[in-house]
């Protein structure tokens, strides 16, 4: 597996990534393809990062084991799919590298050995990937509406990242950076949404990289889906 060490929001030091290619492997209906993307436009902006992304298109379950393993050792917490998805190329669920990513996981269990702290954001609601989470993995539905919700639901997803990209209950983030601060301090610490509470993005609300997802230099851990504690809402930015 091609993997990356984290970046400003997710943490330098405490994070491993593992990517795959966007569009190629996520649903075609997202409304963030082509239209605010920020993983797409990061595959433009490093050509790179998209080849790598290419590589893990090719499953194999003992290096996914082997990466499980090396994220443990060195205490680094591993985020699934910063970019990309749990779909093969031809739009269907790809069911042998979720084969490979239980086996490697239960593998390490049935060893005696502890799997890193891991979490992940999916749009792709399949009952299988929801059941990733009983090794701890976190699982996010990332949803835009009430329905993708139910739908989710329905799969057995326990975890949702509200994305506001229609900017319904937080106000998106302006481009001009001296205006950045002030929409800060405006958003809300949290929100409901039919009854369902959201906490909005930290990372988000404070001074940029002054929160990170995992601890790194000067910044505090907020670890809220990294250890899966509570439902999480992404203004639009």
């Amino acid at each position: 597996m091609k993997t990356a060490n984290g970046n400003n929001k997710l943490g330098k030091e405490e994070c491993l990534v593992v990517s795959r290619p966007v569009g190629t492997t996520c649903p075609q209906e997202c409304e963030y393809l082509n239209d605010g993307c920020y993983a797409e436009k990061t595959e433009v902006r490093f050509p790179s990062a998209r080849r790598a992304a290419e590589t893990n298109l090719i499953t194999e379950k003992n290096k996914i084991r082997a990466m499980l393993m090396s994220c443990e050792a060195d205490n680094k917490s591993l985020r699934w799919h910063e970019r990309g998805e749990f779909l093969n190329a031809d739009g269907e669920l790809d069911v042998e590298y979720i084969g490979n990513i239980e086996w490697a996981c239960q593998s390490i269990l049935d060893a005696g050995f502890k799997l890193p702290a891991s979490w992940l954001f999916t749009h792709v609601y399949h009952e299988r990937i929801a059941a990733l989470g009983r090794f701890g993995i976190a699982v996010y539905a990332s949803v835009h509406t009430a329905e993708h919700k139910a739908s989710a639901m329905l799969a057995g997803f326990k975890l949702f990242a509200w994305n506001d990209n229609r900017s319904e209950y937080t106000n998106a983030k302006p481009r001009a950076a001296k205006q950045q601060e002030s929409w800060r301090n405006a958003l809300p610490k949290s929100v409901s949404i039919d009854d369902t509470n959201y906490i909005v993005c930290p990372e988000m609300r404070k001074t940029y990289h002054e929160v990170t997802c995992t601890k790194t230099k000067n910044t505090k851990a907020c670890r809220l889906c990294v250890d899966g504690k509570g439902h999480v809402l992404f203004p639009k930015h």
